[in-house]
């Protein structure tokens, strides 16, 4: 007997998505025979969340909580002890283990995962938690480096990005008007009068407004990162539909010398059954969703609340109200204060795949993390995107211009109540182009995970090659 160990990035949204694949990964394991134990790492403070996962040959070992939550930003303060604190606690977990680990799957902002598994030899699965689309910007991150001229001006704002944010923080604009230079051609000409990066290959155009520049991030770092990741990796996983994402994906498939698997949406595979009420009365929310009618609900979620601002939390509610439109808003963790008048309910947690589920909801208002954005797509809710941060403004940007099956709403660092009321009530009238790509993309993911389709070949071929025990060239 040996074990397969799992290690997510430390939040919420990264460990759900693992969790899923080690569903998959351990259900197609009993089927062929194996006697491999997935074993997941989590820090103490999710045990309880995860406590309801259950499986003959899945297990859960913990280490101490991070404090503070572990950054993701090579300039932050705690980045390096965190990571060197993080990186010894899994070294003796590796070293006290009592199977043998035939492979570890490592998320890839779980920087302290592939350092300890490359020194023991113990191959490693890349899983990256993002778009194809996310990974092949960042890894031709080298062609923007090309063309300095462009980022120099798009940080001192001399580039105009229409009604689109800013997303660029003061703190990186230093950083980036180190890169100006003397030299310009004509392609930085060109991207400097337009708006558009237009040259990456796998990428459909996409404007400076939606680059993924988290808060006090500094992107060489981050791409410098990325490439450290996968010169340990025997192979990636994407957590994608090639139907979804073709060119990012022929481009990854073409420019990467490792195997590359898609494993999936890494979301429950068979949603509950749509446009059917729930049978759960006791349960408030879903009893306030059975008394709306068909698609009459937006259900609002934007990820933690504490990256969104009070002002623009308040200007919200405010603007959600007076468009008149049913409205059901999750906060995680937060209790949401305020009066939501005859048409609102706020609650701090629902179950999401249930809600989008539900005969009465009609769009999602999201922050466009991927896992929304999943979900989104598998059960066929139109989106209205408020990105906050990161690959969310990329995601933004499939939905609305690539798949065609959202409006936007964040149009300027704030956004005031008439604005809100005005596209939510124009949004909710479901037009019918959104609702017919909505349902079209639907059935193209319904399809892509179904049983023995793409996604279950791919984790087989995944399962089949790391039986044969990959071979590491070590440095």
């Amino acid at each position: 007997m040996d074990q397969v160990m799992l290690l997510p990035y430390l939040t919420r949204g990264h460990i759900i998505p693992l969790l899923h694949l080690c569903d998959k990964l351990s259900t197609r394991s009993r089927q062929k025979k194996l006697t491999t134990v997935y074993t997941i790492v989590i820090s103490e403070k999710f045990l309880e969340f995860v406590s309801a996962w259950r499986g003959d040959n899945v297990r859960f070992v913990t280490i101490p909580n991070p404090n503070p939550a572990p950054p993701f930003d090579p300039n932050h303060l705690d980045y390096v002890p965190f990571y060197q604190s993080l990186e010894t606690t899994f070294e003796r977990l590796l070293d006290s283990t009592d199977l043998p680990v035939k492979f570890i799957i490592v998320d890839v902002m779980m920087l302290s995962g592939f350092d300890p598994a490359y020194n023991r030899k113990i191959p490693v699965a890349a899983y990256w938690p993002m778009t194809a689309s996310m990974f092949i910007l960042l890894y031709h991150a080298r062609l923007m480096e090309e063309r300095r001229a462009n980022y120099q001006n798009y940080a001192s704002g001399r580039v105009s990005t229409g009604n689109r944010p800013n997303t660029i923080t003061r703190s990186l604009m230093p950083s980036l008007r180190k890169l100006r230079t003397s030299t310009s051609d004509t392609q930085s000409d060109h991207n400097f009068r337009t708006g558009k990066v237009d040259y990456i290959p796998g990428l459909s155009p996409i404007s400076l407004a939606d680059l993924p520049w988290p808060p006090h991030h500094i992107f060489h770092n981050v791409v410098k990162l990325l490439h450290v990741c996968l010169s340990k990796s025997n192979c990636l996983l994407l957590t994608t539909l090639y139907e979804l994402e073709t060119d990012a994906i022929n481009e990854i498939l073409a420019v990467l010398p490792i195997p590359v698997y898609l494993v999936g949406l890494n979301i429950p595979d068979l949603p509950l059954q749509p446009n059917l009420p729930s049978n759960e009365p006791s349960c408030e929310y879903l009893s306030w969703l059975n008394s709306k009618p068909q698609k009459s609900v937006l259900y609002v979620s934007l990820g933690y609340l504490p990256e969104v601002s009070g002002a623009q939390i308040a200007e919200m509610l405010a603007g959600l109200k007076l468009s008149g439109v049913n409205f059901l808003w999750a906060t995680p963790g937060v209790h949401l204060k305020g009066d939501f008048g005859s048409n609102g309910l706020a609650v701090e947690w629902c179950d999401q795949w249930k809600v989008l589920s539900h005969s009465s909801v009609g769009g999602f208002l999201s922050h466009c993390g991927w896992n929304s954005t999943k979900q989104s797509l598998l059960l066929g809710v139109p989106m209205l995107t408020f990105p906050i941060a990161g690959d969310q403004l990329l995601n933004r940007k499939l939905i609305i211009e690539d798949w065609k099956n959202g409006r936007n709403l964040k149009n300027g660092s704030f956004v005031r109540k008439e604005a809100i009321a005005v596209v939510v009530r124009r949004f909710m009238n479901l037009e019918s182009e959104l609702m017919i790509n909505a349902k079209h993309l639907e059935g193209i993911c319904l399809e892509s995970v179904e049983e023995g389709r793409r996604a279950d070949k791919e984790i087989d071929c995944f399962i089949r090659e790391s039986e044969k025990n990959w071979v590491q060239d070590f440095i």
